[in-house]
């Protein structure tokens, strides 16, 4: 099973230290933060922070959505035209928000097996599996 990848380094550290007593197997249980929420991502922004851990911040990209809007009113009574868009849209620029909801600070090796489980996955995704 791919995920195995991420623990298999600090699991054999955890056996090395228990020389002595014979293990056969290793059971994980998953707890979950009852704030837990699994977002979308399109993409992430991070690098090395100055005590050389890995910092990596995911966002969504989205276009802004107006603070308000104003419309005319048919004479049927149904919505016409926006007349009025707050703020103002500036023709030669365009405005993309990066809405950054949660991030992750890692150690090097964590890093490094994060990297190997996602080139597992992706090479599984690009085969169809």
């Amino acid at each position: 099973m791919i995920l195995n990848y991420l623990i298999k380094s600090k699991i054999l550290v955890l056996v090395r230290n228990m020389q002595n007593k014979k293990i056969e197997k290793i059971k994980f249980k998953y707890l979950f933060d009852k704030l837990y929420n699994p977002v979308y991502c399109t993409g992430a922004f991070g690098g090395v922070t100055p005590k050389n851990e890995v910092v990596l911040n995911f966002f969504m990209e989205r276009q802004p959505i107006p603070y308000s809007e104003t419309r005319q009113i048919n004479k049927d009574g149904s919505l016409g035209n926006i007349i009025e868009v707050e703020p103002e849209n500036d023709l030669h620029t365009v405005d993309i928000v990066r809405y950054v909801e949660t991030g992750v600070i890692m150690d090097l090796e964590t890093a490094k097996e994060i990297h190997a489980w996602l080139g597992e996955n992706i090479e599984a995704l690009m085969k169809g599996n």
